[in-house]
């Protein structure tokens, strides 16, 4: 299995002031902003994962990334 990344927001403490803490943004629309910064996965994303007892489903992240890679070839 590849170490994948995981993506997630990144606001400045003023716009999240701004907005008082409450910011609707699509990822898209965060990406276009350059909000979105990437992390490799690590202890610190597992524990924050594991005190809000979410889960990752690796082998569900790997069939998606297998056929996005599919839909790329066949587009290409």
């Amino acid at each position: 299995m590849h170490n994948r990344q995981f993506y997630t927001y990144k606001f400045k403490s003023s716009r999240l002031k701004e907005y008082k803490y409450d910011i609707d943004l699509s990822f898209d629309e965060a990406k276009e902003l350059k909000e979105v910064i990437a992390l490799a996965d690590s202890q610190i994303l597992r524990s924050i994962r594991d005190i809000r007892n979410r889960t990752v489903k690796y082998s569900k992240l790997e069939k998606l990334f297998k056929e996005r890679d599919l839909r790329k070839k066949r587009n290409n």
